[in-house]
């Protein structure tokens, strides 16, 4: 079965360590990296034009994320706009902080840090 997910804007979140619970799934390794859970990209969805807008994340327990798509159908027209984690931990993923694979998009606004696989259009100066 195939899936189909395009223009969809998200915005306006704030994530926080401030006593969320979270549930914990059993530990996987992606590429060489613990993870607290098993990612793979359901074959065949399709996802292109999503917007994550005005997000901001407060000091995560792990690096920024993980953007993944399947290898056949890779996300095209992501847009991060004014997308901050603040304080990241450098575990799993590093100075890059986001895993990408088969995932293309452009970071805008205040974004940060932006993610490798992200055309950087934040007007900030990288270290990378």
């Amino acid at each position: 079965a195939q899936g189909l997910a395009r223009c969809m804007p998200w915005g306006s979140i704030l994530f926080g360590c401030g006593g969320a619970r979270v549930a914990r799934p059993a530990p996987h390794h992606l590429a060489g990296h613990q993870l607290g859970t098993h990612c793979h990209a359901p074959a065949g969805g399709q996802y292109s034009n999503i917007t994550l807008r005005d997000i901001t994340v407060l000091r995560p327990k792990q690096s920024a994320g993980v953007l993944l798509a399947d290898e056949a159908a890779a996300m095209r027209g992501v847009r991060f706009d004014n997308v901050v984690v603040h304080e990241p931990a450098a575990r799993p993923f590093g100075d890059e902080q986001y895993y990408c694979r088969h995932v293309h998009g452009v970071a805008t606004g205040a974004t940060s840090p932006v993610p490798p696989c992200f055309e950087d259009r934040t007007g900030a100066v990288s270290a990378r």
